[in-house]
């Protein structure tokens, strides 16, 4: 028989006793109303990526956008990343 971990989702492991925020649902819906998943690329957007990672002296930087159930890489400087991630991973940090 497998154990209950194994026939868990990797999003599920560990998020059982998550705390969701009281605005979450205003959130992704002003997220989706913006409709800025799923965009193209942005040069305003770019240019502050460049500018957080030369004013924090590291050689990456992402703007990215969480919705329920994805992350959506805006804008990335200094790292090769597929700009939808199916899942995401730094949801709960984030909340």
């Amino acid at each position: 028989m497998p154990n209950i971990e194994q026939t868990k989702k990797p999003a599920d492991i560990g998020m059982k006793n998550s705390l969701k925020h009281p605005q979450e649902e205003q959130r992704i819906s002003s997220l989706r109303k913006l409709k800025i998943l799923d965009s193209l690329p942005e040069a305003e957007f770019d240019e502050i990526t460049l500018i957080a990672a030369q004013v924090c002296k590291t050689p990456i930087a992402m703007i990215s956008f969480i919705d329920d159930s994805r992350q959506w890489i805006k804008s990335r400087h200094g790292m090769i990343l597929p700009r939808k991630s199916g899942h995401a991973f730094m949801q709960r940090l984030i909340v």
